[in-house]
Order: structure tokens, then sequence, then C-alpha cells
């Protein structure tokens, strides 16, 4: 596929899931108790069409994040090396009405690590996010074990996630 078309593709696609979240008010289905974190929730980019599930064994990373946020860019390297160290880790958009600026991003920063469009039941279980980044510790059986505000080096956020 030639990179314009590519563009071309990956814009439609965003496109579509934006209306059908607007449409059908969220693309969350709750797989734990409404006392736990929202999970399967169906991924848009880079794993277009799966769904994230709660990783059994391990705490979770979880982070919001605004495509244009000089802060959220430079988390993007930190969490890569989070992920492929074998560590669960989760971004969640927040600027979904953004889709040059999501493409964009993706195509400049490449996160590793599953991304989701925020929605009503994210909103609901985590509340306002009025900063970004914030993050989240999700334990295993899908309790908030920590949430924080701004950027942390790798060692910060691997100690988190070793609760």
């Amino acid at each position: 596929m030639k990179p314009h078309n590519f563009d071309r593709f990956i814009f439609w696609l965003l496109y579509g899931l934006i209306i059908s979240i607007i449409v059908s008010g969220s693309c969350t289905r709750w797989a734990l108790s409404q006392e736990s974190a929202p999970w399967s929730t169906i991924a848009i980019v880079p794993n277009v069409g799966t769904t994230i599930e709660l990783h059994p064994t391990k705490n979770t990373l979880i982070t919001f994040f605004v495509t244009t946020c000089p802060h959220c860019q430079a988390e993007v390297e930190v969490l890569n090396t989070i992920h492929n160290s074998g560590y669960p880790v989760i971004g969640v958009i927040t600027d979904i009405g953004n889709v040059k600026g999501i493409i964009k991003f993706f195509k400049a920063f490449k996160p590793s690590y599953p991304v989701v469009l925020h929605n009503h039941d994210l909103l609901v279980k985590f509340g306002e996010v009025p900063t970004v980044p914030t993050s989240f510790i999700i334990g295993s059986n899908g309790d908030i074990l920590k949430r924080w505000e701004g950027h942390q080096d790798f060692e910060t956020y691997l100690e988190w996630l070793q609760i």
C-alpha cells in the first residue's frame, strides 16, 4: 500500500470508528465488575480490531494523553520500553476529534503498545482527566492501585508496576 493510500485508509478507519462511538455512546463493554477498571476495550491503532484484556497476573499501566502534548509525546519512548520489557501498557487518546493529529502522532512516535479512544465508560470509571498525561496502575484484579499526573521516568514506572 502506498503511503498516501495508507493515510487515507487510517483516516477513514478512524473516522468510521469515531462516528460509531458517537452513535453507540461508547466502544467499551464491561468484562469485570463495576468496581473494577473497564476492560475489553476495542483498540483502534496499532492493533486495529483487537480487544485489550486485563493481564491475569501483572499490573497494567494506563495513560491518558493528547496527541499534541509535548510531555505525552516524550512519554511514548519510555512507555515503549516498558511495554517491550513485558509489562502491559495501554494508551487512551483523549483528543478523539483530531483524526489527522492522531494519524500524525502514530507516524511520528510509533507507540508499540495498544491505544484506545477515550469514551464514556472510561470517563465514568476513571473520572475527569484535567491534566495530561494522567496515568493509572491497574491491578490484575481490576482495582485502581495508583493515579498520578505528569510524565515519570522508566525506573519509577517499573517500581509502581511492581506494587
